[in-house]
This record gives structure tokens, C-alpha cells and sequence, in this order.
């Protein structure tokens, strides 16, 4: 691609790479620069910060132990900024610019325009140095950056067309497409794979079970054989689990019984069957569903009574209120 490019038009190439030459001289000054203003400014506010500990030391106002941590700490700092500020210094007055040979870069590029493999003498010639950065991020997105340096031109950043950049598209949706379809294919397999597996299962314990997807079983209750249609059944049918429910209730009362009642009726002391029954026999039960009788009669008529002592209420109201 850069070849191609750089054979179309010689002269635009050349003249572009003298630009980013110089925007690259010019940015290395510029930022030390920066980086030196900002050094020393911070060395000020340091000399200031150390005049202001020595005088509230002198004052009585800042002890001894801090005084003397904060000091060390500051005149390190001011050590290591006037490390960097000679730096800096150095690389503001003597910035070494390097003269680049474009016509000799072009001239690689033609002897090389047409083969179709890299070779190591090829690399030798065209590429001064490459620097690979560590990798940052995790997988999927990973990346690492990689930056290649040409003989005689230095490091070129390509530039893509728009006809560049739709082939680049297309192809990396061709890319995702493939990596899709792929993606699709082993999760057919895998799908195939276990349904394949299960139904091998399956006819393995038809073969074992006289064709019932379980085995055999006896139930606990009554002692019949049968075949189940769960892994977990257990009783042969619903009349055996509720006798088998019934058992574990009694059981379970007999075990811990829950403590006498007194019949709220006769008042006489029973031992119930739970502790929601609070009625010691049929006579107690019969006489208090009589008095329930009676007092929801007895609720009924007085609210009848209050609804028609409303209503009369407000029409002897509205009489008084009509002229």
C-alpha cells in the first residue's frame, strides 16, 4: 500500500514526509519546554513551603519530629526536580535534528515493488528499528502498540484513503462474519453432541428398565411394585402418599404433642389434636357454632338499626334545610 502510493505521486510523498519531519522537531522542544516551566515552578512552591516550616518551627508552632519529616521529604523532592530541570535544560538548547534522505526511502521502495515475499535483507534495508510496547488489557480486547521506523525517513504514520478505509471495513466484516459462522457451527456441534449423548442415555436405561425410563420400585405403604414416571417418586399413587403423610402427622404429634386446652365452652381440659383446636367435642363445637349464630343475628339488626336512624336522621336535615 505504501508503496503504491508513494510510486503514484514522488513528489506529494517526499513533501509530506518532510512535513511530519519537521512537526516532529519542532513538538520535542516545545514540550520540554512545558516540562521544564512546570519543574520550576514546583521548586518555587517548595522554597516557599520550606520558609514557612522554619518559621513556624522557630515560632514553637510546628514540633521537632515533623519538622524535620517534612523537611526531608521536601529537599528530596527539590533534589529529584533539580535533577530533571538540568534535563530539560539540556534538551531545550541542544535539540539534535536529524536530516531525513526521502529520495533514497523512495528508491528502496521501487527496488522492492514487486516481490511478494519479506525477506530478511529486505527488512534490513528498509527498517531501522521497531519498538513493541507491553500489551494492555485483557482478551478479547487486548491490544499492544507497535511502532516501526524506517531507514532514512524515520517513523511514517500512513494516512488511509477512503477507498482504503471501505476495504478495510468490508474486510474486517468479512472477518466477523467467519468468525460468526464459526462460532455457530460449534454450538451446533456441541448441541448435537448432547442431544446425542442424552438419547444414548436414555435407550441405555429403556434397555435396562423393559422399556420404563426408571426402575423399578416398592412402595413403602402397601408393598406393590411399580414403575415411575420421576426419578423421585416413591409411592405407587396418591391414596398411599396421603396414608404416608397421615403416618409422619401422627408421628410427628406423637413425638412432640402439643400441650391441653381448655374447651372455651364447657371449660373443660382436653388434649387437642393441634394447637388451633380450642373445642373438646361435637356438643362443645355444635353449642358454640349456635352462639356464633347469635351474635352475628344480633350484629346484623343493630347495624340495620343504625343504617335506618342514619337515614332518618337525614331527612329530618334536609327538611330543616329546604324553605
Amino acid at each position: 500500500m505504501i508503496a503504491k502510493r508513494i510510486i503514484k505521486d514522488v513528489d506529494a510523498f517526499a513533501e509530506e514526509l518532510l512535513r511530519k519531519w519537521e512537526e516532529q522537531q519542532n513538538r520535542i522542544p516545545r514540550q520540554a519546554k512545558t516540562d521544564l516551566e512546570r519543574a520550576n515552578r514546583r521548586y518555587a512552591e517548595l522554597d516557599k513551603k520550606i520558609s514557612g516550616l522554619y518559621e513556624d518551627f522557630t515560632a514553637g508552632l510546628l514540633p521537632e519530629r515533623q519538622y524535620k519529616s517534612l523537611m526531608f521529604k521536601y529537599d528530596q523532592e527539590q533534589r529529584d526536580l533539580e535533577k530533571r530541570i538540568a534535563v530539560l535544560e539540556e534538551q531545550t538548547e541542544n535539540v539534535k535534528t536529524q536530516n531525513i534522505q526521502p529520495d533514497r526511502f523512495i528508491e528502496l521502495i521501487r527496488k522492492y515493488k514487486d516481490v511478494e515475499e519479506l525477506t530478511r535483507p529486505m527488512v534490513r534495508e528498509l527498517v531501522e528499528k521497531v519498538v513493541v510496547y507491553p500489551p494492555e488489557g485483557h482478551k478479547p480486547n487486548r491490544t499492544q502498540k507497535v511502532e516501526i521506523y524506517f531507514n532514512f525517513i524515520g517513523q511514517y504514520e500512513l494516512a488511509y484513503t477512503q477507498e482504503e478505509l471501505e476495504e478495510i471495513r468490508m474486510r474486517e466484516e468479512e472477518e466477523n462474519k467467519k468468525r460468526e459462522a464459526h462460532a455457530e457451527e460449534i454450538r451446533q456441534k456441541s448441541y448435537l453432541h448432547q442431544k446425542e449423548k442424552r438419547e444414548r442415555a436414555r435407550a441405555e436405561r429403556l434397555a435396562l428398565n423393559d422399556g420404563h425410563p426408571y426402575p423399578k420400585k416398592t412402595c413403602p405403604i402397601c408393598g406393590k411394585e411399580f414403575w415411575p414416571n420421576l426419578p423421585y417418586k416413591i409411592y405407587c399413587g396418591e391414596v398411599c402418599h396421603k396414608k404416608a403423610n397421615n403416618e409422619q402427622t401422627r408421628l410427628k404429634r406423637r413425638k412432640d404433642p402439643p400441650p391441653d386446652q381448655t374447651c372455651i365452652i364447657c371449660g373443660r381440659l382436653f388434649r387437642p389434636i393441634n394447637q388451633q383446636q380450642l373445642l373438646c367435642s361435637d356438643a362443645c363445637k355444635h353449642e358454640h357454632r349456635k352462639i356464633k349464630k347469635r351474635e352475628y343475628y344480633h350484629r346484623d339488626q343493630r347495624l340495620k338499626k343504625e343504617a335506618v336512624a342514619k337515614e332518618m336522621e337525614a331527612a329530618h336535615v334536609s327538611a330543616q334545610t329546604d324553605p
